[in-house]
């Protein structure tokens, strides 16, 4: 890999020049120039807070004794998005690289599995966040604070590009989410978000080190600009600042002495949408970074006998784990079901019917640190009740039994004659073994099944009963 070094120091200006600046001058017309030319200067949005809000988490301080000298995790992003004309840096530091980059990473899929983030299902949608968080009417919006955005992801989360698309015309802001959109958008929430110290390079990398995200905000000097292959890293703050504005960080080089970071001004900017800051400027502009936890990746099902599971998933050097379960397809936060400290394996004993297992982080108490990881889903059901049968109608009553097991708990499903759903539970019946059920019109496929104390199905369904009326 070849690493070249390119001198900062600016071009000088000759006398002739300087007798044409004075003329400029003359004319109200002001050149730096290191300067872009302003038609061709990206929009930025990025509104700086004085201080951090107080309800936000400091995130723990990190070891950063012997941390790896080079990081990238850019393959886990997206291609660089272009914000277009408005403010919106702040959504696409946030939503469009971090929250994407978390989902990917948690499921191992990254751009070189199968194009994966030439599917907008892949990636999170700018307009989501922007549209609710940005600061005035304006046409670009007049931009956004980092804590609007962490807070919308954290409290609300996101939606997909495809299902919300975003065009970056002015004062193309104004459409809100549906109420369809919020509710899928909630399964996308960040567990929470922290506030690294500020300007501390060495928690930065400890940070990116354990696959975290981390967000900055920078002003906007020439030097940022004017970054190329030739000039790929942001160092020098000459000229005047044009305002703040929010890069997602991806990882970082030693040997550079710098971070990479994702922008949002596509992929003709830069290196290809990317680029670099330094290590010093990161400290003497004493950089505030956040970032929020990503889920342990990779979290999976590895041997099973009858109700004997295993788990693995990805673990990251002093961080503990715990596994949760709920039933297949509750709505409720996952219980805690065994905690395994520093360690990336357990066995578990399921229950009877249909779980869902994941893993998360925890402290040194036990209390969760991360959002879940994916769900695993595991089946295991106990025998059918068996000679399911109709035993006398009338008008819309049915009386359906069964051959009972003492102690066993029953419930009686049905489903469209004909369909291939999974039944849908019609009445819990305790340990009868005889159901009277009020029947729609129509013809209906009924089974029954074992249910635990809590109504979730244990055994699988007996033989179907057709009744038409």
């Amino acid at each position: 890999m070849f690493r070249f070094i390119f001198s900062k120091s600016k071009v000088r200006l000759l006398p002739g020049l300087l007798a044409l600046l004075v003329v400029a001058l003359s004319f109200s017309i002001i050149f730096t120039p290191t300067q872009t030319s302003a038609s061709t200067l990206h929009p930025t949005g990025l509104i700086m807070e004085d201080e951090i809000p107080h309800f936000v988490f400091p995130a723990l301080t990190l070891d950063t004794y012997n941390l790896p000298s080079y990081v990238d995790f850019s393959y886990y992003y997206p291609y660089p998005g272009d914000q277009g004309r408005l403010g919106s840096c702040v959504a696409f530091a946030t939503g469009y690289a971090a929250l994407t980059y978390k989902k990917a990473f948690e499921v191992q899929l990254n751009r070189n599995y199968n194009n994966y983030f030439e599917d907008d299902n892949n990636i999170f949608s700018p307009s989501f966040i922007y549209n609710q968080i940005h600061f005035n009417d304006s046409p670009s919006g007049g931009g956004a604070t980092f804590s609007s955005a962490l807070n919308l992801l954290m409290n609300k989360g996101c939606v997909s590009l495809a299902e919300m698309p975003y065009s970056g015309e002015l004062g193309d802001y104004n459409t809100m989410p549906t109420e369809s959109q919020l509710e899928a958008a909630l399964e996308n929430r960040i567990f929470r978000w922290e506030y690294l110290p500020a300007g501390n390079v060495e928690q930065i990398k400890a940070r990116l080190v354990e696959t975290n995200p981390v967000v900055i905000g920078v002003p906007v000097y020439p030097d940022f600009d004017n970054i190329s292959p030739g000039n790929d890293t942001y160092d020098d703050l000459s000229g005047y600042s044009r305002g703040g504005h929010a890069l997602c960080l991806v990882g970082y080089d030693d040997n550079k002495q710098a971070f990479k970071f994702i922008n949002s001004w596509g992929t003709d900017w830069g290196l290809d949408g990317f680029g670099w800051i330094s290590y010093d400027l990161i400290e003497e502009l004493r950089v505030q970074p956040y970032s929020f936890p990503v889920a342990p990746s990779d979290f999976r099902m590895t041997n099973s006998g009858g109700l004997t599971i295993e788990f693995k998933w990805d673990s990251i050097p002093g961080k503990s784990y715990a596994v949760y379960r709920r039933p297949t397809g509750s709505a409720e936060e996952p219980a805690k079901l065994v905690e395994t400290g520093t360690n990336n394996k357990v066995i578990v004993q399921t229950p009877f019917g249909s779980y869902d297992y994941s893993v998360a982080i925890v402290d040194e108490y036990g209390n969760r640190l991360s959002g879940f990881s994916r769900f695993c889903t595991v089946r295991r059901y106990q025998s059918a009740p068996t000679n399911f049968r109709l035993l006398n109608s009338l008008n819309q009553l049915v009386k359906f039994t069964w051959d009972s097991v003492p102690g066993k708990s029953y419930a009686v499903y049905r489903r469209p004659t004909g369909s291939t759903e999974e039944p849908a539970k019609v009445i819990e019946l305790g340990e009868f073994d005889s159901a009277i059920i009020q029947t729609p019109f129509g013809s209906y496929d009924y089974c029954v099944a074992i249910v635990d104390e809590y109504g979730n199905r244990t055994s699988e369904f007996s033989n179907f009963v057709t009744f038409e009326r």
